[in-house]
Parts: structure tokens; C-alpha cells; sequence
């Protein structure tokens, strides 16, 4: 091969050459190369709104997986970013907008939202506390309402109250409120952690901290709030998992109520079991109307009590979030149609302060010291 050769192949970009050269290049990426690495960015835009979208689907499906349990905390953590960015971005919202209808049980009058009814007034509601409040008066007094008397009244000097993000933030914080503005001599004591409770003892082990708590405070009342983490496969003592709504499952979640509850009344306090509100998602609706059944049920055995809070966020079993207080619509929960917001706790709190003053009998003064 000649030099002048050699000097032509090693000179295309001043020439036909070097033009021939660009342009198969342009062909093997296309006519313009940005729209490849342009098609890129859009396919991740759209995998990373996708995402967004189903997050809090993604979050269930992991949460009621058979695995669940065995997840590292990454994931957990990683899904839960997931979910608050869906909601921030809206992007959750609209998936339950499109998507609520589909997964709503047209043959299933309850657990569903109306919202063609707008604003309830309080005094509907408060209707349908007091059917509640008959339902458990006449509970009290024993099978088939008889008339037997109910027990008598416990002197109740201090409370213990525990639980999930339920008892840490507004509720329980708005409880407590309202139980030192009504008695203000009770010693209180309030512990929640957020996404905790009794399918996860690996993540906090609530009947080691209980048995802590309780023998350092002896409390006259024990207030339990748990269910709204425990929709979710469970690690069995033998290392099996337990997949949510299985007959296993259920069993061992009784048997988890039943040890928390027997822990609070190991010093001769009364326990009352908080139960769950209604959902804005009707599929976690459901679950939390199931695991209240299946928690009253086994506090129930072993002496302890269930105090229903579900006609608080629903009307006529339809989940409810806007109440009439003060002539004022006010929203009851917060965007994720789960947790109360604080006009929604204060609202809850009062009512159940009142269901609280029927059942036990709270001391406003100090013991009184006895004569030497």
C-alpha cells in the first residue's frame, strides 16, 4: 500500500471521506443521536411514574407477602420512601381515584366510600355511637343483654396507653389531652412507634417493652391500639411463615392478643383493646374490620376489653372523612385516608374519653393516704 494511500485514509474529515465516515455513524445511532439517549430518559421517566403510581400497591403486595417477614429492612424502607413520594407527587391519589371502583366489592355494603353524601353533621354520628354504646352496655351485662348487673367500677388512677403511629401522633395524642383536661390528678403514660405491631417482633418486640412498662408504672388501665401493621405474613416460633387471612395465621394472631393482653393485666390492671378505624381503601378496610373481630375475640378470653372506634369514621358502614364540627366541614383524616388528622383525632378523642368514663371509673384526686 502507498504513503499517498495511507495519507488519504488518515485524513477523512477534510474531504468526501470524512463526510462518508460522519455519516455512517449517524446511521448506525440514527439521524440524530440525542433521540436515542432522549428515548432512554423517557422510559425511565415513565418506569419511575409507574412507580410512583403503584407504590402503595407495591407496599401491600410485600407486606401480605408469605415472605414478608424475611425482607431486610432496606426493602422496607426503600417502599415506604416510594409510598410518601406517591403521595406527595399526587400520583397515589389519582391511582385511588381510577382504581378504587375496581377494587371496591359491589356485594359488600361496608368498607366502601360514599361520596355523593358530602359533610355529615356530628349529631349522625353521634347516633351511631350510642347504638354502639347500647351494643356494649347490653355486652356488659352479659349473653342475650340480661340484666345482670355489670362489675363493679375499678378505681383508676393511672394509664398506660400503647401502640403503633395510631397511639404516637394525633390520636393518642389528642387522648391523652383529653383525659388530663378531665382528670387532672391521673398519671398518664403514652408509647407509640410507628410501623410496628404484633406480627413483627423482630422489628419491636411489643410484649418485652409491655412487660417492661407495666412493671415499672403499675397501671390501673392498660389502652392497646394494634392492626393497622399486622395485615402481613407472620414468622411462626418453628421458622414457618404464616400468610395473612390463613386459618394458621389467624390463629397465632389470637394467640399474639392474648399474650399482649395478659402481659397488661399481669399486676391486676384493666386492658382494653383499642380497636381500628375504617380505611379509605376498601382492601385494607376489610382487613382492619377482620383483625378488630379476631382482636376482640381473644381479649374477650382472657378477661380483657374491646373498645370499637369504627362508627367514629364511617356512617351506615360507609367510610366517612368529612364531619360538620362547628357548622364547618372538616376533614377527619389525613391525605392517606388512614390516620386521623388533629381535628379528626380531637373528634375521636372526646367520644372515646366518653366511652372510657362509662366503663371505668377515673380518679381525678390523689390516693388517699391512710390513717396510722
Amino acid at each position: 500500500m502507498s504513503a499517498g494511500a495511507i495519507d488519504v485514509d488518515l485524513q477523512p474529515r477534510s474531504g468526501s471521506g470524512g463526510r462518508a465516515t460522519r455519516a455512517a455513524r449517524r446511521g448506525a445511532l440514527g439521524p440524530y443521536p440525542n433521540r436515542f439517549f432522549g428515548r432512554v430518559w423517557l422510559l425511565w421517566l415513565v418506569a419511575i411514574v409507574l412507580t410512583l403510581y403503584a407504590a402503595e400497591d407495591i407496599q401491600s403486595s410485600l407486606r401480605t407477602s408469605s415472605a414478608a417477614a424475611s425482607y431486610p429492612d432496606t426493602i422496607r424502607r426503600t417502599t415506604a420512601w416510594l409510598v410518601d413520594a406517591g403521595r406527595w407527587t399526587g400520583l397515589a391519589r389519582l391511582h385511588r381515584a381510577l382504581e378504587g371502583s375496581a377494587t371496591a366489592d359491589p356485594d359488600d355494603p361496608s368498607c366502601v366510600d360514599w361520596p355523593s353524601r358530602g359533610p355529615v353533621p356530628p349529631s349522625e354520628l353521634a347516633g351511631a355511637a350510642a347504638t354502639t354504646a347500647t351494643a356494649d352496655s347490653a355486652r356488659d351485662r352479659g349473653a342475650g343483654g340480661s340484666d345482670t348487673p355489670a362489675p363493679a367500677l375499678v378505681p383508676i388512677r393511672k394509664v398506660l396507653m400503647v401502640g403503633a403511629s395510631t397511639i404516637q401522633f394525633h390520636l393518642g395524642v389528642e387522648l391523652e389531652r383529653a383525659l388530663r383536661a378531665s382528670y387532672p390528678q391521673l398519671e398518664i403514660r403514652r408509647l407509640g412507634k410507628l410501623s410496628t405491631g404484633l406480627t413483627r417482633p423482630d422489628v419491636f418486640d411489643w410484649p418485652a417493652k409491655l412487660t417492661e412498662l407495666v412493671g415499672e408504672m403499675r397501671p390501673d388501665l392498660v389502652i392497646i391500639n394494634f392492626g393497622g401493621n399486622d395485615a402481613q405474613g407472620m414468622v411462626l416460633p418453628g421458622g414457618q411463615v404464616a400468610t395473612y387471612g390463613t386459618a394458621r395465621w389467624e390463629a397465632s394472631y389470637r394467640e399474639r392478643v392474648r399474650e399482649i393482653v395478659t402481659i397488661g393485666r399481669r399486676w391486676g390492671a384493666r386492658v382494653v383493646m383499642l380497636g381500628m378505624s375504617s380505611t379509605r381503601d376498601p382492601v385494607l378496610c376489610r382487613r382492619m374490620e377482620r383483625i378488630n373481630l379476631l382482636t376482640e375475640g381473644a381479649a374477650r378470653e382472657v378477661d380483657g376489653d374491646f373498645l370499637s372506634i369504627w362508627d367514629l369514621g364511617s356512617i351506615e358502614g360507609h367510610f366517612q372523612d368529612v364531619v360538620l364540627i362547628g357548622n364547618v366541614p372538616t376533614r377527619t383524616r389525613l391525605p392517606d385516608g388512614k390516620h386521623f388528622s388533629r381535628p379528626g383525632a380531637v373528634y375521636v378523642a372526646d367520644h372515646v374519653r366518653q366511652r372510657l368514663a362509662k366503663r371505668y371509673a377515673f380518679v381525678s384526686a390523689p390516693e388517699p393516704v391512710p390513717r396510722p
